[in-house]
């Protein structure tokens, strides 16, 4: 449940909160989700010595470059608190721990700048069992993870660097000034349900995310109607809400058809499964509805944009 309490109804009206994703936090549980995706995809410090060049000294090469690039760029002689030579131990108990949020993102990002290369382009990772997620299932739970703790970024194979989500066009275009514009506090009930949406999509339940824009979309044209004392039955549908919006000449006649679509999409889309298993047939059916479901958050949010200036409120 959603509780919209003073501090974010305060937040949302002076613009201060315009925004489903975090960028200045990375949550204990995610941090320790990461480790536990580099241990798998690089492995374990191997603390016998054996001979360099070796496929049981690769994985510890990947962790002294690590080390000594991190060391240089923090400005380190030593990782604190670091009585082994374990250099993974070193880095990732300076990971969990630190409360430097600049830190914590950049190891994030050298860990993965490693897989996506050391690891992916190493002969010994491509022909023995080093590691137990290769470079491309690694970034994809990465992504996931952020995706699920509502931290804004995401890792980006082929640029090989971690990207903000407010960077990216969809979410710079359409998520956030959506949010914007329902900060107003006369669209409180499309705002709750549209960061509702956002929350299930993260979590991964896309037929309640659709349901909740489905909420969203209707709460914003019935607000829209009420404020133009447009007469509407006790119960209007979305259907009856839009038929009112075109009769009423909010939007040109021609474009009915987009706005029954989105109705359409959002009604049809409702009827998908949540959490189809990640094996076997279930896999494209799954990929398929996250798609979908990303698909219908751009283009309700679009519409409830184009819908409120339209109404100039």
């Amino acid at each position: 449940m959603i509780v919209n309490l003073y501090s974010k109804r305060f937040k949302m009206a002076n613009g201060e909160m315009t925004d489903v994703f975090i960028y200045d936090e990375i949550p204990q549980k995610l941090k320790v989700q990461i480790v536990h995706l580099v241990t798998r995809s690089i492995g374990e410090w191997e603390e016998s010595r054996y001979p360099h060049g070796t496929s049981n000294s690769v994985i510890n090469d990947i962790y002294e470059n690590m080390h000594e690039i991190l060391l240089d760029e923090f400005g380190f002689l030593e990782f604190p608190r670091t009585n082994t030579g374990n250099l993974k131990s070193a880095i990732t108990s300076y990971f969990l721990n630190t409360s430097i949020f600049e830190n914590q993102i950049d190891i994030i990002e050298l860990f993965f700048m490693e897989i996506n290369e050391a690891v992916r382009n190493g002969p010994y990772y491509a022909n023995s069992n080093l590691a137990y997620l290769t470079p491309d299932d690694a970034i994809e739970q990465l992504n996931i993870r952020f995706k699920e703790n509502g931290v804004g970024y995401q890792f980006e194979a082929d640029a090989n660097m971690l990207i903000r989500m407010d960077t990216t066009y969809v979410h710079a275009n359409i998520t956030k000034p959506t949010l914007l514009l329902l900060s107003n506090p006369l669209f409180e009930n499309a705002q709750e349900e549209y960061l509702r949406a956002h929350v299930a999509y993260m979590e991964g339940r896309n037929k309640d995310c659709i349901v909740a824009l489905h909420n969203a979309f209707e709460s914003t044209m019935k607000l829209i109607c009420h404020h133009n004392d447009w007469s509407l039955p006790p119960k209007a549908t979305a259907s009856t809400l839009i038929k009112t919006c075109l009769t009423n000449e909010l939007v040109p006649l021609y474009l009915q058809n987009q706005l029954s679509s989105l109705n359409s999409l959002l009604e049809s889309g409702a009827t998908i499964r949540n959490n189809v298993a990640g094996h076997g047939p279930g896999v494209e059916a799954k990929q398929a509805e996250d798609e979908l479901t990303r698909y219908a958050l751009n283009l309700t949010g679009s519409n409830i944009v184009f819908l409120v200036e339209l109404a100039k409120l």
